[in-house]
Formats: C-alpha cells, structure tokens, sequence
C-alpha cells in the first residue's frame, strides 16, 4: 500500500467536484432570463453538466486501475475548470451549454476517485467514517456554495457564480505536488479487468445500491437542485441572495446527518438507516408540494437534507466495500456514471413536467416516487457495511 494522502487534499477534491451545480443553482432564474430561455431550459442547464460523465466515468475508472488515481484526476480537474472558464464568458446560451459539457467530461473523475482513494488506503469502520466525512464536507459545501454563488451573482451579475470553479486548476496543481502516483495494475488485459468489473457488477446486492442511488439522485438533481430555485422564485418571490440562503438549510441537515452517521450505524442496520431517512424525505417533499408557508418550506428542506446526508455516504461505502482491490476504481467509476446518469435524467424530467404541471405537483410526484424507494429499501436486505469486506455479502431481494 501506497503513502496515505491527506485526506484535506481528498476533501478539497470533493469541494471542486460538487461545485458544477451547487455554485450556480441560486443563479439560474437569472441566467434564463439574461439568454431569453424558459423556465423549462433549466433542465438542459443543469443536466449539461452531469450528462457527459454517464459516458466518460466507466472509462475513466479503468484508466485509474491500470496508470494510478493521480494519472486521470489531475487531467479531469484541468477540464472542469476550462469548461467553467468557457461558460462564465460564453456569449450565448449554447456557447455556455458547450462549457457545461466540457465541466461534465471532467467531472466524471474527482467525487469517484476520492472515495476510491479512501478504499484503497482504508478499511472497515474507518473507511465508512471518512467516507460519512467526505459527505459531510460536500453537505457542508452545499450550505456555503448557494449563498456564494447567490451573493457573487447579486453583486456582479451570474458570469460571477462560475467563478469559484477556477479553483479547480489550484486544486490540479495541488494534487500533483502532494498525491501520491498510487498503486497501478496493468498486469491483465483490458479484456480480462473488464470480466471482473462486470463479475462484481452482476452481484445482486451491488444491482439494489445503484438502483437506490440512481433513485436518490434523481429526485435530488430534478427537484431540489433544478427546480426548488424556480419554485422559490415562482410561489415566493425570492431574490437571488435569498434563494442562496434558503439552500443553506438542507446542506446543514445533510451534514449534520453524515457527521452523526459513524453513530448510527453503530445502532441502526443499514436498511433501518436508509427506509427511515426516506420516509422523512417523504414527508419533506409532501410538504413542498402542499404548503402555502415559507416557514414549513424551510421545515420541508430540512427534511430533505437529513435523508441526503444519511442516504448518500451509506450507498457509497456500500459499492466502495463491495469492490476488490483491482477493479475498485472502474466499479466506483460505474457507480458515478450511475449517479451522473441520474443527475442528468433528474433535472431533464423535471423541466418536461413543467410544461403541464407547476412546481408543487411535481414534488408531489417526487414524493410518491420517494413512496416506492421506502418499499424498496424494505425489502432488499442490504447489510451494514462497518466492516472490512462486509458488503461483499450484499443480498438480493428475497
């Protein structure tokens, strides 16, 4: 085994990584406005850029495998921050979709490749609890984020909100100096690390964690990441600094629930964790949907915040377990192109569904699709995964 990295290196990854949406989200409607698009265009905004990691992720893992972590996350993270560079000066709404493409091929690689770093260097209980850390300081980056992106956007107008994404080269930078080149294996042939990508792929219970991820991401990236600032904007007439500090709220839940989860798990099996997080995020998105109050709105994120901070690091621990050493990279790989699928899907269907319907309706569907992950997660026997090896034994549904 490699020299452990520092896992503030592996976190400020994480923080450019989960930059791509989060920065911008409370600059949307002004983004919309400013090119003349409706309301409906913000699903092309959004998916833009998750969408091109559906492709290049799968791709991206096997690379990792066989040359090191370092060899494929730098090159990623220099992407990422042209294509934010391309968007903030793009002078039309398909020039700045052309940067949000160019941010999606590299954003394939950092969130992956950290929790892929985290298995390689660490195991059992420790693994999770970096892993829970690692989510608590992407939650804690959702808090920070909006209200960021919200106040650069009211200050110097939306080309502003892309600019903490040039962090990306200082980070590139960083990562060359301090990472280590990492451990590489290329002594079987493409063909034959392919067979056991798809042997650990085809085990029933890694099947239940994508789905359940691709789910969760799904309702995530359509509703709240894409539509809540519209809806914020539409029922409440929130500015674009408010609708940054409203975001705040669900990121502290998210990362009060990451940084308790080390905790609960020590209580909790991971199918109690994942039915009883949801069905809080039920009552959120119900609430979304059937509340006229800003105040039970607020009540309403909160909810949905405490079921992504829990959700989220349980399902990548899960998949990280679940991996050996010698594909762990390209199964993780294909865990993000499920999410980044589901990223891209999430705010597509929702900014379809806003050409009959209007926001309240639409979390109200969420909320009955929230509804079928509860039975879901019920019935699918997903164990703990505290252990070193543990999620090798993920059971399929009965």
């Amino acid at each position: 085994m490699s020299a452990r990295p520092p896992l503030w290196l592996l976190f400020s990854v994480t923080l450019v990584g989960i930059m791509a949406n989060t920065v911008i989200g409370p600059a949307i409607p002004d983004i919309l406005e400013h090119f003349g698009q409706p309301d409906s265009a913000t699903g092309w905004l959004v998916a833009a850029g998750p969408a091109p990691a559906v492709l290049t992720a799968p791709f991206i893992g096997v690379l990792a495998d066989r040359f090191g972590r370092r060899a494929v996350l730098v090159p990623a993270l220099v992407l990422f921050g042209t294509g934010a560079l391309i968007a903030a000066t793009a002078g039309s709404f398909g020039v700045l979709l052309v940067g949000r493409v160019v941010q999606g091929i590299g954003s394939g690689a950092p969130v992956g490749m950290v929790i892929t770093i985290i298995g390689d260097h660490w195991e059992g209980e420790t693994r999770g609890r970096y892993i829970a850390y690692n989510a608590a300081v992407l939650t804690i980056a959702i808090a920070v984020l909006p209200p960021l992106g919200g106040g650069l956007a009211a200050l110097g107008g939306w080309r502003w909100s892309f600019a903490p994404q040039m962090a990306a080269f200082v980070v590139a930078t960083l990562l060359v100096v301090r990472l280590p080149r990492g451990s590489q294996d290329r002594s079987a042939s493409v063909r034959e690390q392919l067979a056991g990508v798809r042997r650990v792929l085809a085990l029933p219970g890694v099947v239940n964690t994508m789905v359940m991820g691709f789910v969760t991401f799904v309702l995530i990236f359509g509703l709240f990441v894409a539509l809540f600032p519209v809806y914020l904007e539409n029922e409440f007439g929130l500015d674009v600094g408010l609708r940054g500090l409203m975001l705040v709220a669900p990121a502290v839940a998210s990362t009060t629930g990451s940084l308790l989860l080390p905790r609960l798990r020590a209580r909790q099996t991971m199918r109690q964790l994942l039915v009883r997080s949801t069905v809080i995020a039920v009552i959120g998105y119900v609430l979304v949907g059937a509340t006229p109050w800003l105040g039970l709105v607020m009540v309403a994120s909160l909810a949905y915040g405490w079921f992504e901070g829990v959700q989220i690091p349980m399902l990548q621990d899960a998949v990280v377990g679940a991996a050996p050493d010698a594909q762990r990279g390209s199964v993780v790989s294909v865990w993000i192109a499920t999410i980044r699928s589901a990223q891209a899907v999430g705010p597509l269907a929702a900014g379809a569904a806003l050409g009959v319907m209007n926001e309240r309706a639409v979390f109200l569907i969420g909320a009955v699709a929230l509804v079928g992950l509860v039975i879901f997660s019920a019935v699918c026997r997903l164990p703990d995964p505290t252990g070193a090896g543990a999620t090798t034994d993920l059971c399929p549904c009965p």
